[in-house]
């Protein structure tokens, strides 16, 4: 077989002939659209046998898209990352901060991360492409990647209180920005934590955990998400707060002696200690 090919689909140079029926050709400008035809040829004893030419097909050898990933630190930075493009001389990354907004370029790069300050509860929209330097100097571009969302969701500041006898209630600040929180528990500091409650909307700022038991503490963490296109960003969690409800304890109070005044009650599910108070009126 005899290869061809062209750069202006008009005049066809012979690369090579072959007895194989593939072909790899090598060392090409990138971005840069190549002409192929192949025509077989017969060896016979007095003079070459061909058969007329393919039809002409045509390719252009360009760079791979990248495909990216953001995440941030759960206070005020983005990371933005991509694979190495085989063949790229370097990156540019561009942001929006709105899908159908205006890209602006952010850096030209020759590594495959980036990174920058954020504002929390505001989107952000990445987009990267490669482009290399081709062997005659031209700088040609692969194309965009897909936008990929981000956003900074800050970690709510939770505690806990006591809502009743058998119910713990669950609170944090209002996280600006945040679509929704989850809650977590366990009953051990260290143990599986396990999500209890989603709350769906951001100006929810606490929970109430009902039907608990006398002397078990309980241990929560809150952490807030936003919902960014179609997924959910998440903050890192809260520090952990742990809170046992413990019975009222029922005291008799008696007179000890002229001077003193004795204090009984029955012993509190898991108490590890008593606290008294004393005043000298009913509501002081």
């Amino acid at each position: 077989y005899e290869i061809y090919r062209s750069t202006d689909n008009k005049t066809f140079t012979q690369l090579m002939s072959t007895t194989d029926t593939t072909y790899v050709d090598e060392g090409l400008l990138t971005n840069t659209t190549y002409y192929y035809k192949v025509r077989a040829v017969k060896d016979a004893v007095i003079q070459y046998a061909y058969g007329t030419f393919s039809t002409v097909k045509s390719a252009k050898p360009v760079l791979k898209v990248p495909t990216v990933q953001t995440s941030h630190n759960g206070k005020d930075t983005i990371y933005v990352e991509w694979e190495t493009v085989e063949g790229a001389s370097g990156y540019e990354i561009h942001r929006a901060t709105s899908s159908s907004g205006a890209y602006t370029k952010l850096s030209t790069l020759s590594d495959t991360y980036y990174q920058e300050a954020a504002a929390s509860g505001k989107n952000y929209y990445y987009k990267v492409r490669a482009y290399r330097i081709n062997t005659d100097g031209s700088k040609v571009y692969g194309s965009y990647s897909s936008a990929m969302e981000a956003a900074i969701v800050s970690a709510p500041v939770i505690k806990v209180a006591k809502a009743s006898s058998t119910s713990l209630k669950v609170s944090w600040n209002k996280v600006s920005g945040a679509t929704g929180y989850e809650v977590y528990r366990s009953t051990t500091l260290d143990g599986t934590y396990k999500k209890v409650k989603t709350i769906t909307k951001g100006v929810t700022v606490s929970w109430t955990d009902t039907k608990k038991t006398n002397g078990t503490t309980y241990f929560y963490k809150v952490r807030a998400y936003r919902t960014v296109g179609k997924k959910k960003v998440y903050s890192t969690y809260s520090d952990v707060y742990g809170y046992a409800i413990l019975s009222t304890p029922l005291v008799t109070a008696k007179r000890d002696s002229y001077d003193s005044i004795k204090l009984t009650w029955k012993t509190i599910k898991k108490a590890t200690g008593y606290e008294i108070y004393r005043s000298t009126s009913k509501s002081g």
